[in-house]
């Protein structure tokens, strides 16, 4: 089976990150970073800008690679590009409702994460000091 390309973006502002609630799949009801898929032609930073200004209306400029995870989900193989996306004053712009939350680090296992995110989580949760330094952001 061809695995599946993905992207999520890890969107933090003032020391949180962006969780969306996903809709449909196996994984229906589920939270998980923004993203989705990488169409053909496009590069995994065009595809995050593309998805995250479809559902947020809102650009992201800087982007830096965080990582590539491959996951087994039950309903199909994945790849998934892992950008960090640093935006200052989303938190404002974005407000937390139903489908979104900004999360803390200690917040982060309050949701129920999406398969394919929790690996991520695990890695966010255990690095979250040395990717948010602010000599990289």
């Amino acid at each position: 089976m061809v695995r599946e390309r993905a992207v999520r973006a890890i969107v933090y502002c003032d020391g949180k990150v962006l969780a969306v609630r996903h809709d449909g799949g196996a994984d229906g009801g589920c939270w998980e970073f923004p993203g989705g898929a990488i169409r053909e032609g496009e590069t995994a930073e065009e595809a995050c800008r593309r998805s995250f200004s479809e559902e947020q209306g809102i650009g992201l400029h800087v982007l830096w690679r965080l990582d590539t995870l491959e996951a087994d989900l039950p309903d199909r193989p994945l790849s998934m590009d892992v950008l960090i996306a640093p935006l200052e004053g989303a938190c404002l712009r974005i407000p937390d409702d139903n489908d979104r939350r900004w999360l803390s680090q200690d917040q982060l296992l309050e949701v129920d994460w999406s398969a394919a995110d929790a690996e991520l989580i695990m890695m966010i949760g255990v690095l979250w000091d040395q990717l948010f330094a602010d000599e990289h952001l």
